[in-house]
């Protein structure tokens, strides 16, 4: 795995028109970003996973939100019909 070059990115900063210390300061970003995204890589399988979580968490979700827009309106017609 190739290692992220500061110095270079600082100098192509520089030479875009970044002063030296926005490149330096820019550069050193750019490395945490590149070394935090070397993590262990991602597989279908994982997305998968993760996708069939978000699914199972939006329809918990749904069911959640009609038991409440049920109920509320059941207060709401109760409500009402308290009102002369």
């Amino acid at each position: 795995m190739s290692r992220f070059d500061t110095l270079t990115a600082a100098t192509e900063l520089e030479t875009a028109g970044f002063t030296p210390d926005q490149a330096r300061a820019a550069a050193a970003q750019l490395q945490a970003a590149a070394e935090a995204g070397r993590g262990e890589p991602v597989t279908k399988t994982d997305l998968d996973v993760t996708k069939a979580d978000l699914r199972a968490e939006i329809a918990n979700l749904k069911v959640w939100t009609m038991s409440w827009t049920a109920i509320i309106g059941g207060l709401i017609v109760a409500a009402m019909k308290l009102i002369p």
